[in-house]
């Protein structure tokens, strides 16, 4: 089964967006996950794509559902991306070419992952690009 498009498995967590996490098919596909491997049991957090505020999710030691789980550091953390997230899902989901799709992720990165200035041209460019999704 492929990976949902908008889920990210982390070292400490996965990472994905409340418009993804809402479909039944990426708690499906994350309980099948933690069913082949103990290994993908981590905290799910889900940013919320309206406040960009993230919610922590545990599986229930059955395997059968979700709980929430507080760990306020690790929602911190994912919350200080949380744009990048957003806007990543937005353009692999796009109908931009590859490389178009490539450019602007890897501009996110630096723009939101990363907190850094884009340059005059890259800024106007992704500006352009994210207002067309």
């Amino acid at each position: 089964m492929k990976t949902p498009l908008g889920l990210y498995y982390r070292d400490k967590c996965i990472r994905t967006i409340s418009s993804v996490w809402n479909k039944q098919s990426t708690k499906d596909y994350v309980i099948d996950s933690c069913k082949r491997s103990s290994g993908n049991i981590k905290p799910i957090i889900v940013i919320d794509v309206n406040t960009k505020k993230a919610n922590c999710y545990i599986i229930k030691s059955d395997l059968s559902g979700f709980e929430e789980y507080h760990d306020l550091i690790l929602c911190r953390q994912i919350e200080a991306i949380a744009d990048y997230s957003i806007t990543k899902y937005n353009i692999q989901k796009s109908q931009a070419s590859s490389d178009d799709k490539e450019k602007f992720v890897k501009l996110a990165v630096k723009k939101y992952y990363n907190h850094k200035e884009l340059e005059t041209k890259d800024e106007k460019a992704f500006n352009k690009f994210i207002k067309e999704l």
